[in-house]
């Protein structure tokens, strides 16, 4: 984020290199990958990333959801804040979105 495209791509190449994905391929020809990858992030191929990490975001922030949902449903059936953090690793800011969330069904 707040990285241009080139130092985006010298990014992924650097962390591939560091976790030895393709290390050799990227050390001997990095500026060519390099200009080829600037050359293919077309408009088009932008928008489909764009819209792909939004789907993912989305997925997320659903399971997010979901999970505060579930966790004040088992406040409302007689669990603890203690039992949600023992047994389903509950967050403070989890416990406090579920019973948030037992205040609006209500």
């Amino acid at each position: 984020e707040g990285q241009s495209d080139k130092e985006a791509v010298e990014n992924a190449i650097d962390d591939c290199v560091s976790k030895g994905i393709l290390a050799e391929f990227f050390k001997r020809r990095r500026n060519e990958v390099t200009k080829v990858i600037m050359i293919d992030m077309t408009f088009e191929a932008r928008e489909k990333l764009i819209r792909e990490e939004e789907r993912a975001e989305g997925r997320e922030e659903g399971l997010e959801q979901g999970r505060i949902k579930a966790l004040a449903q088992m406040l409302s059936r007689g669990g603890t804040e203690e039992d949600l953090k023992r047994f389903h690793d509950a967050s403070e800011d989890e416990i406090k979105l579920a019973k948030q969330e037992l205040l609006t069904v209500r």
